[in-house]
């Protein structure tokens, strides 16, 4: 009996590890003065490329949002797939609406399994429901940007025109941008010693089985 006890005690100790899995900071592009903001429109969205440094879930994204827009304007922050120069599929997504100053959020994304490879490029989607800079140059939405200072990708800007994207760089440097933002992760790689502690659980187990048939 004290074997089953503790293999039971095992397994369930190693369930409740599983499950509340503590997010950590993974991509960090947040620190630093910003240079400027780069508006987007529902006709002309821009993408923030990433790339994970570790395999697991996408626990939230937080992201610097400048804007000029009506305090209640809606704007969605998507992640999705990222072909080299286009979006792909999108794997979450979600929505807020603007305070009428520029605020610093954290953007959940933990209860839609959104599930990222480590040293794969995927990109953060930015669009909202505002027409045109053309149509209300005084109303709009921007993330706030800085120089070049984050290795795994860059801003890359919607082309209105001819489709896909092109990325967003100072025309005379060729410097590159990035936008002000820090992922957050939970790995899906089990903890160091959790799948010994796991085949302890379930010798216990087998050592239960074979207890009871012994003294029959």
């Amino acid at each position: 009996m004290r074997y089953k006890s503790l293999g039971l005690s095992i397994i369930m100790s190693l369930c409740s590890t599983v499950t509340f899995a503590i997010p950590v900071l993974d991509q960090n592009q947040a620190s630093g003065d910003g240079i400027g903001g780069r508006a987007f429109w529902s006709n002309n969205t821009i993408v923030q490329t990433f790339t994970p440094g570790m395999t697991g879930y996408l626990d939230s994204i937080e992201q610097q949002i400048n804007t000029n827009s009506s305090s209640n304007d809606p704007y969605y922050i998507r992640v999705v797939e990222w072909t080299g120069s286009d979006i792909g599929a999108i794997l979450g997504s979600t929505s807020d609406v603007t305070e009428g100053v520029s605020t610093y959020k954290t953007y959940d994304f933990s209860g839609q399994g959104v599930y990222l490879t480590a040293g794969v490029m995927y990109g953060i989607h930015y669009s909202n429901d505002l027409i045109s800079v053309d149509l209300d140059p005084y109303r709009n939405m921007a993330v706030e940007y800085v120089t070049d200072a984050y290795d795994g990708g860059s801003i890359w800007i919607e082309n209105i025109y001819s489709g896909g994207f092109y990325v967003h760089e100072d025309v005379t440097s060729g410097v590159s941008y990035d936008t002000k933002f820090a992922t957050y992760m939970t790995s899906s790689v089990p903890e160091p010693g959790v799948p010994f502690l796991l085949l302890a659980g379930m010798g216990a187990l087998f050592a239960t089985r074979t207890q009871k048939r012994n003294t029959k």
